[in-house]
């Protein structure tokens, strides 16, 4: 599959390493805090944070950060991946929600009701 798709994305695995909690952070599944001096697991690539017993159960989408700039091509806001452009995190968001929410709605995909 082509490195801009959204399934692969999608499928993207976290790289978790796990960490001491200095400054209390939120668990990005359970979205309880995190507290000071426990250990939790962090990803390197999109530094999503959970809690050592809900890494299992982490769904989020694994999405590199990317250091955006203040204008410029669509291409400058795409992180690389193995020296390819990949979708922007944002666009892989929002066709997410319209996937999830948005395709009975009339005028997204042309629906007639």
């Amino acid at each position: 599959s082509s490195p801009s798709s959204i399934g692969t994305l999608r499928a993207r695995a976290h790289n978790f390493i796990s960490r001491n909690i200095l400054i209390p952070e939120t668990c990005c599944v359970c979205l309880k805090r995190i507290h000071f001096g426990k250990l939790a697991y962090r990803c390197q690539s999109c530094s999503a944070l959970c809690h050592t017993g809900c890494k299992e159960n982490c769904s989020t989408l694994c999405l590199p950060n990317v250091k955006t700039p203040n204008r410029g091509a669509v291409s400058k806001f795409t992180p690389r991946e193995q020296n390819q452009l990949q979708v922007p995190a944002l666009l892989v968001h929002c066709i997410k929600e319209i996937e999830q929410r948005g395709l009975q709605e009339v005028g997204i995909y042309r629906l007639n009701v």
